[in-house]
């Protein structure tokens, strides 16, 4: 994953009133958006414990965006495009990345709880130490994708390749998944043994 490219940032002194954001900072606060337009680029921004729970539905792009115990639950994110981007302890359950594109992102520590990335295309992702309980993978495109010991319960792997992608380390019980999703895939030894168990499939030490 390569990393935002964030030269400075400055913390923010007025009302936003523009739909092209640059090196802003902002900092313990509900982010209000009171301009009309369709939607917004950030660049080189830094956010830090922000709430964006309260916004409408945007066409939004993050570019060498950082974002730090942030809270983005159940925002509407289809469609929008992230590269370089960070989020690091924040809380995003139920958040939709329906048709997002997603380059060079790392999730780690944070909560996606119920987590739409159906029809998605992920290039060079990173979930680290984070809480997946019955996110969605479906029809989604993944290319270099590493899951580091997260909570994969209950999630839905279809129409999704797996082939080359390390799910070792995470916990997979209750997954759904079909054969063509999971062929590939690296497993562990305990996982493959739960995973046919699924089928009726018995295995022998």
């Amino acid at each position: 994953m390569i990393e935002p490219k964030i030269k400075k940032v400055y913390p923010q002194k007025e009302e936003i009133t523009n739909s092209k954001i640059s090196n802003l900072q902002l900092t313990n606060l509900d982010f209000l958006l009171k301009i009309e337009t369709e939607e917004f680029q950030f660049n080189e921004c830094v956010f830090q414990n922000v709430s964006f729970k309260e916004l409408k539905n945007y066409e939004w792009t993050f570019k060498d965006v950082c974002f730090y115990e942030c809270d983005l639950s159940n925002m509407n994110l289809t469609h929008a495009y992230f590269e370089r981007v960070k989020f690091q302890k924040c809380r995003l359950t139920g958040t939709n990345f329906t048709e997002a594109v997603l380059k060079n992102v790392l999730f780690e520590e944070s909560n996606l709880e119920y987590a739409n990335f159906s029809n998605a295309h992920l290039q060079h992702i990173i979930f680290k130490n984070t809480k997946m309980v019955e996110c969605s993978f479906i029809e989604t495109k993944i290319q270099n994708i590493l899951f580091q010991n997260c909570n994969l319960q209950k999630s839905d792997f279809l129409a999704t390749s797996l082939k080359n992608i390390d799910l070792s380390t995470s916990d997979l019980e209750g997954i759904r998944y079909d054969l063509s999703s999971i062929k590939g895939a690296i497993l562990s030894r305990e996982q493959c043994f739960i995973l046919a168990s699924y089928f009726g499939i018995q295995l022998q030490e």
